[in-house]
């Protein structure tokens, strides 16, 4: 059964082979030749655990948790779990200059090949359980209105959603009372 883990250079094979599935995004970008390197692997994995990677800085305002949706060595997708909102207004504090419409507490993220087989509501219910645990209730999320299947997995986990469609997004609120 899968589950949330923090980086683990042990899915260094399966995570590779994810990321060398998607063409846009952050994992796009990254160096997949470094990053076979086990020894570069496993450095990636505690920056990325430690929320030390830059991109997690400037795109969460300071803090970003990654977890990782893993079946024994298998990466089948990730989550992001960003603390610093503010839950009324689902935006980032005024000082750090993001658009509200652009964040929420959570995102997530399945690989390509691993669409389509109940990953996405248990990877987004497990989150959000993490979430609560460490003190955020509600959580605000964001997602594009074109996006069809994640608007239905964040429904389906209890996700109400608190403002009208604009410029092509909506946010939801799921609280622990929900799950």
């Amino acid at each position: 059964m899968p589950k949330l883990i923090a980086p683990d250079p042990r899915v260094r094979t399966s995570y590779l082979t994810a990321a060398g599935e998607v063409s846009d995004g952050l994992r796009a970008r990254l160096d997949l030749d470094a990053l076979a390197d086990p020894a570069a692997f496993e450095l990636y994995c505690r920056a990325l655990a430690a929320g030390s990677l830059e991109w997690q800085h400037t795109y969460a305002g300071g803090r970003m948790r990654v977890l990782w949706w893993c079946q024994g060595e298998e990466y089948l997708g990730e989550s992001t779990i960003r603390p610093d909102l503010t839950p009324e207004y689902g935006s980032h504090p005024t000082d750090r200059g993001l658009p509200i419409r652009l964040v929420g507490h959570v995102g997530y993220e399945i690989r390509e090949s691993a669409r389509r087989q109940g990953h996405g509501r248990a990877l987004l219910r497990a989150t959000l359980q993490e979430a609560n645990r460490i003190g955020i209730d509600p959580v605000v999320l964001t997602v594009g209105t074109s996006n069809a299947a994640s608007i239905r997995i964040i429904e389906s986990c209890g996700g109400r959603r608190f403002t009208a469609p604009a410029d092509g997004v909506v946010q939801y609120l799921a609280t622990g009372a929900d799950l």
